[in-house]
């Protein structure tokens, strides 16, 4: 399952219909997404163009949904084996996990395969890639969680064999533990000032901020700026409503701050 730019939680079934269901972030179901299911269903993810594109373990496929949930055929017909999770890289690349194969296989936004980027593994399900490029992959054929560099080269075991009674991995998932740290000279200042227009301005306080990241109240990131431009929490973007914005310095300090967005 993931929460997607909407703001809703995609839900995938294994048995059944298979067809991908949707909630709202405090469980309202809102309703069937797809036209039609995807049996055995594992790994999900969206491209450049708000595609869904759903694995099956069963049936060794990759199956493509446009925006709506309309069924647009196999993005992958052949050479996986027991695909469990799936997602694209920066490149536009599908890289996918095979259980039966123990391996990460690399295709091209065609859905034409490109290489093994992962082998040596031992049924894989469950992956995280974490903001520097690395990959953490569950390892279920020796309950490890194992760490490899974003060419995909083996760092270490960054949860090992069988700590806290690891077993049958099914997902890695990860949160990130914020410490929010504001200089002193700056703590009676929003590091952000409103304006009428279609965004808001950073303090000129502030110039040590080189990444701003905008989330609603469920939580969901919805704007991502890694150098601060002219503006930023572009109003038209956004319903009105209260955002959080975040941002971090140089040094690696965390600001926040809320922001109410009108139209």
């Amino acid at each position: 399952m993931k929460i997607e730019k909407d703001s809703l939680l995609y839900v995938l079934q294994w048995g059944t219909h298979g067809q991908v269901l949707r909630y709202e972030l405090d469980g309202t179901f809102v309703g069937k997404f797809t036209t039609i299911g995807t049996t055995r269903s594992i790994g999900l993810d969206w491209d450049t163009e708000c595609n869904l594109y759903v694995s099956s373990y069963s049936e060794n496929i990759v199956r493509k949904y446009d925006q709506n949930g309309v069924e647009m055929g196999n993005f992958i017909s052949n050479s996986l084996q027991g695909p469990t999770n799936i997602w694209f890289d920066d490149n536009g690349d599908l890289l996918v996990l095979n259980w039966d194969r123990s391996s990460v296989m690399r295709f091209d936004s065609t859905g034409m395969f490109i290489e093994h980027f992962i082998e040596g593994l031992s049924y894989p399900e469950g992956v995280l890639v974490l903001p520097n490029g690395n990959i953490l992959i569950g390892n279920t054929g020796t309950n490890s969680v194992k760490l490899f560099d974003a060419d995909g080269v083996f760092i270490e075991d960054i949860v090992e064999s069988g700590v806290g009674d690891l077993f049958q991995i099914t997902a890695v998932v990860a949160r990130e533990k914020q410490m929010v740290a504001v200089v002193d000279n700056k703590k009676k200042s929003n590091f952000l000032r409103s304006t009428i227009g279609n965004g808001f301005i950073l303090n000129d306080l502030f110039e040590d901020i080189i990444k701003i990241e905008v989330f609603n109240l469920s939580g969901v990131l919805v704007e991502r700026k890694d150098r601060f431009a002219e503006s930023i929490c572009d109003k038209g973007k956004h319903v009105d409503g209260i955002y959080i914005v975040k941002a971090t310095t140089a040094s690696g300090a965390i600001l926040m701050q809320k922001v109410i967005v009108k139209n």
